[in-house]
């Protein structure tokens, strides 16, 4: 692990690995941010952990995990479905797509 590093920055370089089409390397930069001492405040890296694995073909893992965080809060104003979606928004609008996209939408109801 690179010193000096706050774990929350190894979860901003996941979600900017997978604009960049690196989801292999997002993965790991969220499991990193998901190493440290438990933060609930760190809860919404595990919407870029879902989503390294869907962009990789890991539909297993994903489902997963969108199962696990369904309709949980990651932070103090939103749950995890309405993030996990605004980022597949994002994603899209950046051209990085997946055929799984639509079911991790139907995971979550849309």
């Amino acid at each position: 692990m690179m010193q000096g590093y706050s774990f929350n920055v190894y979860g901003r370089l996941s979600w900017f690995l997978l604009l960049d089409k690196h989801p292999a390397e997002a993965q790991t930069m969220a499991e990193l941010a998901l190493r440290g001492d438990y933060d609930y405040n760190m809860d919404w890296v595990n919407t870029n952990l879902a989503l390294a694995y869907l962009y990789q073909g890991e539909w297993e893992e994903t489902k997963r995990i969108i199962l696990n965080w369904k309709g949980k809060p990651i932070d103090k104003e939103r749950s995890f479905d309405a993030v996990f979606l605004e980022d597949l928004d994002k994603l899209r609008k950046a051209r990085v797509r997946h055929r799984d996209v639509k079911r991790a939408r139907a995971l979550l109801g849309v």
